[in-house]
């Protein structure tokens, strides 16, 4: 077969001999359907050999630029695929058919040469388990940290938090087909619906922003990992993420697109490389901030309400702390993870460095600030309070 008609190089080139033989091997009518279904209905034989021929005049749709996102071009390269798989599926039918044999039969054959072929799922190398399997993308050194290499997302310090990032995408799907399968029922009404999507969006916001491993753990809301608040014991200090989850998960969703999984360990080890923390919940990206320093509603006074720091980050302060859309924005649409990760270092460098040591010095001055109130007794307390505190890597 030339390379037109067999454009990855497949060695294996079946007959009408091997279709028939296949046929008797089989025992039964078999269809190999092309998405991945089974039809053991011999009237579905004659639809089946119709769409065989469909999908054999298809033109090719892979790019031939030699400039291209691989990543982006595994789509087209299934499709590709799919298409010569049933050109060659519809030159045994159609040579079947050519001496008489039963077009329903012709399709049977063509089905038993389909099963013969490797399938469209062993050749979209871009897919398996919902993980990327081509390997690092990345090309500029400046992005790539020590240790990240071809590989890196399936080693055993990686391979757990990348199977889980990839997942979150299709349960997101699941998860809000059901809230609405539920309003539109009426087991929920219109603020329930939203309020359970807004809470979706939080959690996922989380995780998307989250690649835990065993020497940086997710510690969020784990019970052990939530620090007494110094300046009042009785109460549980606050974990504040020192890059907002809100404005990270659009990064790491457009690197799960575009990237390989080693690329997206990449981009998790380059944002930690840019700012001195981890993204997300894990321990390194984690400051305990006092309740009243952390968001307004915790505020003992109203004059601390805009001094938490959820209050001046804002737009109507800082303006370092802004909603996804925004965020979705300013990513935009780069065409590989070098792109993404060029414009991710001065997003960096402008909202989440900023976010970082803001929150830091307001955490340092209301500590110092309630540290001069003490006797020498209860500073030793305070300062042993203070050693557990989180400070995102510092």
């Amino acid at each position: 077969m030339n390379e037109e008609g067999n454009p990855l190089g497949l060695n294996y080139t079946p007959n009408i001999g091997d279709a028939v033989q296949g046929i008797q091997d089989y025992g039964k009518t078999v269809v190999n359907f092309w998405g991945g279904a089974v039809r053991l209905v011999p009237q579905a034989l004659t639809s089946y050999r119709e769409s065989i021929r469909e999908e054999a005049a298809k033109p090719s749709t892979f790019a031939t630029s030699t400039s291209i996102n691989p990543i982006k071009e595994l789509g087209s390269l299934s499709e590709d695929y799919a298409t010569s798989e049933a050109k060659t599926m519809e030159s045994v039918a159609s040579g079947l058919e050519s001496v008489g044999v039963p077009t329903p039969i012709a399709g049977a054959a063509a089905g038993i040469t389909g099963a013969l072929l490797p399938g469209p799922t062993d050749v979209n190398i871009a897919m398996k388990g919902g993980s990327a399997l081509l390997g690092l993308t990345v090309q500029n050194p400046k992005f790539l940290t020590k240790g990240i290499e071809q590989g890196v997302g399936q080693s055993q310090l990686y391979k757990t938090g990348v199977q889980k990032l990839r997942r979150l995408e299709s349960d997101g799907i699941v998860k809000r087909k059901m809230y609405q399968e539920q309003f539109d029922t009426g087991v929920i009404n219109e603020k329930q619906l939203q309020s359970r999507l807004s809470k979706l969006k939080k959690r996922e916001d989380a995780s998307y922003s989250t690649l835990g491993t065993v020497d940086d753990p997710d510690i969020f809301e784990v019970k052990s990992q939530v620090q007494r608040d110094p300046i009042d014991p009785t109460l549980p200090a606050h974990q504040h993420h020192a890059a907002a989850k809100a404005m990270t998960t659009p990064w790491v969703k457009k690197a799960l697109k575009l990237g390989d999984d080693d690329d997206v360990v990449a981009f998790f080890e380059f944002h930690k490389m840019l700012t001195g923390s981890g993204m997300g919940n894990v321990k390194s990206g984690m400051i305990d901030l006092p309740g009243f320093a952390h968001i307004p509603r915790d505020a003992r006074t109203p004059s601390e309400i805009p001094m938490a720091v959820h209050s001046f980050m804002k737009k109507s302060g800082a303006d370092i702390e802004m909603l996804t859309p925004r965020v979705e924005k300013i990513v935009g649409d780069p065409k590989n993870m070098d792109e993404l990760m060029d414009k991710y270092s001065t997003f960096a460098a402008e909202y989440l460095i900023p976010q970082k040591e803001l929150a830091l010095k307001r955490l340092n001055q209301v500590l110092t600030q309630h540290r001069e109130t003490l006797t020498p007794k209860q500073v030793k307390v305070f300062d042993g309070l203070v050693s557990k505190l989180n400070k995102a890597g510092t």
